[in-house]
C-alpha cells in the first residue's frame, strides 16, 4: 500500500494564484525560491491538485502497484503557507493527533507499506527528522526501508529517480502491456515450474551460482550489482532482494535453501552434495 498526506487533499483553497503565491513567499523568506518560475512554481506549491507527494505516489503505484490511501483530515488546513506551518507546529508541540476522514480497516492485509509525507517533497531542509520520528512510533518488528526525498522544484521530472529507487529495494515492476517493462522481467525454470525475476534478483542469483561456497559481503554484492558504494540503506536492499529470491525458488517445500546467510557479512550459495 502507498499511503499518502499532500495538501491539496487537505487544505481549502479559495483563491488559487493567493494560495500560491502565499506559498511562494515562504519559499523567498528562506531563501528557496530561486529555481521557481511560472508552472514549476505553481506545481510545487502543493496547494493544488494533485500536490507533490500525491504525483509521488501515483509513480510508485504505477511502477509497483498497490493501492493508494490519502491520509485527509476532517478540519482541513488554510490554504496560506504561515498560517499552515503555524497550525502544524502547534500540533506537533502539543502532540495532537489530528482526526481522520478515512482510516485503514484492513492493514494486516499489506506486508509493505509505503509511506509519502511531505517531507519526501521537500525544500532546503531535506528529510530533516521524519524518518527518525516515523521510525520510533512503528513497533520494534518493523522493518524501516531506504527512504527516497526529491526537492521540490525537481518533482515533475522526479519519476526516474522514484524508479531506481523502487528497482534498489527489489520491488518487482507492476504487470503492464508496456514492451519496454516487460524486457526488465527475466524468467527461468526451476524444479520443472517457470519463475519471473527481476533484472536485480537475476544479478545477484548469477554472481552466486557462478561462484558456489563463496562469501560474497554486502559491500561486494553493492558494488558489482548496483555498481555502487555501500551506504547505510544497502544492506536493507540487498536482504530484501534475497528475500524475494529464496521466496521465489522454493516452488516447492522441499527445495533447500541454496542462498545461506554468513551472519552480519553477507550471502553465499551452497549446492546440495
Amino acid at each position: 500500500m502507498i499511503a499518502y498526506f499532500t495538501w491539496a487533499d487537505n487544505t481549502n483553497v479559495e483563491d488559487k494564484d493567493a494560495a500560491v503565491q502565499s506559498a511562494i513567499s515562504h519559499y523567498d523568506s528562506v531563501g528557496d525560491s530561486a529555481d521557481y518560475d511560472g508552472v514549476d512554481a505553481t506545481t510545487s506549491a502543493s496547494v493544488l491538485p494533485p500536490g507533490n507527494t500525491a504525483q509521488m505516489a501515483e509513480w510508485i503505484r504505477q511502477r509497483a502497484g498497490g493501492d493508494l490511501f490519502s491520509i485527509t483530515v476532517t478540519e482541513p488546513y488554510s490554504s496560506d503557507y504561515d498560517e499552515c506551518l503555524d497550525r502544524a507546529a502547534d500540533e506537533k508541540a502539543e502532540n495532537a493527533r489530528p482526526e481522520l476522514v478515512n482510516h485503514i480497516d484492513n492493514m494486516d492485509d499489506y506486508d509493505v507499506v509505503l509511506i509519502v509525507v511531505p517531507f519526501c517533497a521537500h525544500g532546503t531542509g531535506g528529510l530533516a527528522a521524519s524518518v527518525r520520528d516515523i521510525t520510533a512510533a512503528l513497533p520494534d518488528s518493523a522493518e524501516v526501508l531506504e527512504p527516497i526525498s526529491v526537492y521540490r522544484a525537481d518533482i515533475t521530472s522526479a519519476e526516474t529517480a522514484i524508479n531506481k529507487w523502487l528497482d534498489n529495494l527489489g520491488f518487482v515492476v507492476a504487470e503492464t502491456n508496456s514492451e519496454s517493462v516487460k524486457e526488465r522481467k527475466l524468467r527461468m525454470i526451476v524444479d520443472g515450474q517457470e519463475i519471473e525475476l527481476t533484472a536485480k534478483e537475476f544479478d545477484i542469483l548469477a554472481l552466486l551460482i557462478l561462484n558456489p561456497r563463496r562469501v560474497f559481503t554486502y559491500e561486494m554484492i553493492s558494488d558489482i550489482v548496483w555498481k555502487e558504494e555501500y551506504n547505510e540503506y544497502s544492506r536493507k536492499a540487498i536482504n530484501n532482494h534475497i528475500s524475494n529470491l529464496r521466496r521465489k525458488l522454493k516452488t516447492t517445500p522441499d527445495i533447500p535453501n541454496y542462498i545461506k546467510s554468513v551472519h552480519s557479512v553477507g550471502y553465499k550459495f551452497e549446492p546440495q552434495e
